[in-house]
């Protein structure tokens, strides 16, 4: 059992290593409207479950204006610590992300985000911007 553990650790901080050394250089010119599976919404975070927890940090998040990604989007953000984004509590921001595959979960690294700001927050964006990013528009992030 002991020996079972360590195997899933090891892949576990493997695979961290891994999503954290290419966060970004296989997404700096996509346009996040046209992949399916992205998403963008006006988000409130309202607690930090976890910092630095193999190489990832994670966040409660409420949508409060869903762009792009369906009717319902999960309340946990995931993003790693090297090229993530950086969030407070209280804050509202518009974020942008991919939708994992594990469990519907949201991930978002800095090139995912409006200019590739590692804090956008929603009051720092123009209206006009915000409104742009409906996703029929063909409209790019970064």
């Amino acid at each position: 059992m002991e020996l079972r553990f360590w195997c899933l650790f090891a892949g576990v901080v493997i695979s961290t290593a891994s999503l954290d050394a290419a966060c970004c250089a296989s997404n700096t010119n996509t346009d996040i409207c046209s992949n399916t599976d992205t998403w963008i919404s006006k988000a409130h975070v309202v607690s930090v479950i976890s910092t630095n927890f193999f190489g990832q940090n994670s966040y409660y998040i409420y949508h409060t204006s869903i762009i792009k990604g369906g009717f319902f989007l999960p309340t946990v953000l995931k993003t790693p610590t090297s090229c993530g984004v950086d969030l407070k509590v209280g804050q509202e921001y518009l974020l942008a992300g991919q939708m994992g595959s594990f469990n519907r979960e949201l991930w978002a690294t800095q090139c995912d985000q409006f200019e590739h700001k590692t804090a956008p927050l929603l009051s720092e964006i123009p209206e006009k911007t915000i409104d742009s990013l409906l996703c029929n528009q063909n409209h790019p992030m970064g």
